[in-house]
């Protein structure tokens, strides 16, 4: 099983190392060897925005020693609330 509070940890300290104006959330997890990222946009997400995304996640999933990496693009325009999920690894301030 792999280390959730470190997920959590190397998730939200490389988000800020970035700028993603409209990421709104992240929700980080492993499900066996299989880690999925749920990246929460507000308005419409651009191919660049995604593509950005997917270089954050590789970065994330390079931080451990292997695995698989599972990555969700989801619109969720404010005032609509984040999941409620005890994964949620970065929320915007």
């Amino acid at each position: 099983m792999k280390d959730q509070q470190r997920l959590s940890y190397i998730t939200n300290s490389f988000v800020k190392r970035e700028e993603f104006p409209t990421l709104r959330g992240i929700i980080s997890k492993w499900e066996g060897d299989t880690l999925k990222l749920s990246f929460f946009f507000d308005g419409e997400i651009s191919k660049n925005m995604k593509e950005d995304a997917s270089v954050l996640a590789t970065e994330i999933l390079a931080q451990f020693p292997e695995g698989f990496l599972e990555e969700k693009y989801i619109r969720l325009d404010t005032p609509q609330s984040l999941p409620n999920s005890n994964f949620l690894s970065y929320i915007r301030k």
